[in-house]
């Protein structure tokens, strides 16, 4: 929200947005590897177990697992709590400068000076929302079910509930990097359709894929 006060320029707030996407996916990768050493460890500690792709052998998650998942919230809630704090503590909420005054008219799509009340009658905000929004719900219907199919679908091994989803945030990552460059060579439009396109045909393939060849989640998972 903070960004149209930071900078006037477009390309600038696009960087902006890349790099707060990078810090939020870097933060998740953390999480994930943490988690993934967790489960290693309780593993290790509870005799190991032995079979192929699926949660045979004492590697399905149980009840015994909680206090596991039970530390690693609380470890996370208190960091993003302090985070919060130092944001609210450093950060002024209306920066002076380069930003502008709060007072400038809002634009209309075709350039135009938009009362406060008229940005619900431009088409633009309207279609740039409804492209946010079902963007923003691919992506977190995606990360909230990946676990649960991993685990209940495919019947995989329980550090896959980890693993894999590093692995979707690796390549978000890498390519939240790609994307301002995608920007500036194929334009925005483009860019955003290669990616609903990889989305679409990860989803499809993970639709179809059968339990035999689990191991190909590894593959398709990061393409969406």
């Amino acid at each position: 929200a903070l960004m149209p006060d930071l900078s006037k320029s477009k390309r600038e707030r696009t960087t902006l947005s890349s790099v707060r996407y990078g810090v939020t996916v870097a933060c998740n990768i953390f999480v994930l590897l943490a988690l993934s050493v967790l489960l290693a460890r309780e593993r290790e500690a509870s005799g190991g177990g032995s079979g192929g792709g699926g949660c045979e052998g004492g590697v399905e998650l149980t009840s015994a697992d909680q206090p596991l998942f039970q530390s690693l919230s609380w470890t996370v809630a208190a960091v993003g709590v302090l985070a919060a704090c130092g944001f609210y503590a450093g950060v002024p909420s209306h920066p002076r400068g380069r930003g502008g005054s709060r007072n400038e008219p809002r634009l209309s799509s075709s350039g135009s000076p938009l009362p406060d009340a008229s940005i619900f009658e431009d088409a633009l905000f309207w279609k740039h929302g409804l492209l946010y929004m079902l963007a923003r719900l691919m992506i977190n219907l995606n990360m909230v079910y990946m676990p649960l199919y991993v685990q209940s679908t495919m019947r995989m091994r329980r550090n896959a509930i980890a693993v894999i989803p590093l692995l979707m945030y690796v390549l978000s990552l890498l390519g939240s990097g790609i994307q301002n460059v995608m920007n500036e060579k194929f334009g925005r439009v483009q860019a955003f359709s290669i990616g609903g396109a990889l989305q679409v045909v990860g989803s499809l393939a993970l639709f179809f894929l059968p339990r035999r060849v689990s191991w190909m989640m590894y593959v398709i998972a990061p393409l969406i």
